[in-house]
Formats: structure tokens, sequence, C-alpha cells
């Protein structure tokens, strides 16, 4: 099965609110994802977007990004978000978008991809003003630190 429908399919399972709040995987790779939200239903009464959705589909990015990145190396991994902390830099207005890469290779400090801002900024996630365009504004960044576990092989 193609990488972008499945992945969609492992968020409606995994996160049944992935569907109330519009969640649309725009790209899916083992090296990236990008995952986007519409404003209408995630509109807080300011008519931005809720911080509580923007931090859900960043974390959702996050969980996708290792869990792609380790599964594109044969693993069946068990990604989990260990810790994370998000700010907010200004609000959304329109469609918001989170962006997953993975480390680069050869960074040892990196067991897993981490979430990266849009345009390759501070680690984050960028809220995209039009959701069409492949690139947004970064109106916030989150940090975290995934974990995985692999596993046994059942014989």
């Amino acid at each position: 099965m193609p990488v972008r429908p499945a992945l969609a399919g492992l968020l409606a399972a995994h996160f049944p609110v992935s569907r109330p709040l519009g969640v649309r995987v725009r790209e899916a790779s083992p090296r990236r994802v990008i995952l986007d939200a519409p404003l209408a239903p995630n509109r807080n009464r300011s008519g931005t977007a809720f911080a509580g959705s923007r931090n859900a589909l960043a974390t959702r990015g996050g969980w996708a990004g290792p869990t792609l990145h380790l599964g594109g190396e044969g693993q069946d991994p068990e990604v989990v978000l260990q810790d994370s902390s998000i700010t907010y830099h200004k609000p959304a207005a329109s469609a918001f978008r989170a962006v997953c890469v993975a480390p680069e290779a050869g960074n040892s400090s990196a067991s897993v991809p981490r979430s990266r801002g849009a345009g390759g900024r501070a680690p984050g996630y960028g809220d995209a003003p039009d959701a069409g365009r492949p690139r947004g504004d970064v109106h916030g960044a989150i940090r975290g630190r995934a974990v995985s576990r692999v596993p046994p092989v059942r014989a």
C-alpha cells in the first residue's frame, strides 16, 4: 500500500480525533511528513486556530515521522512522544500545517526523527496561511522527544 493512504489509515485508527480535526496527509515518506488541517473545525472564539488543535497536529506529525522512518528500515516500531513543549509565535488565521523532517544523516544524537519547521527553520511545525502552498509562515515551534520500542520478532 502506498505510504500516504497507509498513514491516513494509521492516524484514523490510532488517533480518532484526527477526523474531527480534519487532518489530511499531504506528504508522507520515511524522510518527511506533512499534515494539513482546515481552520473551520478548529476555530476558537477569536476566529483563529485553537491551540489544542495546532498542538494535536504537530504531535501527530512528530509521531508519524519516526513511525515511517523506522518502518522504512524494516522495523515495526511502537513510537510514543515522551515529552514536548510548544511555543506559539502568532495566531493561525487560516488552514495550518505540521512538517516533520528526519534528522540529517550522521546526527548521532537523534535516534528517531524530530519535528522541524517549514522551510528548514527551528524544530517545530509551520502554520500554512494557504494550505495549498508548499510552504507557509512558521507560526510556532514544538520540541519533543519521541521514543520507540521495536517489538520482538515472533517465531
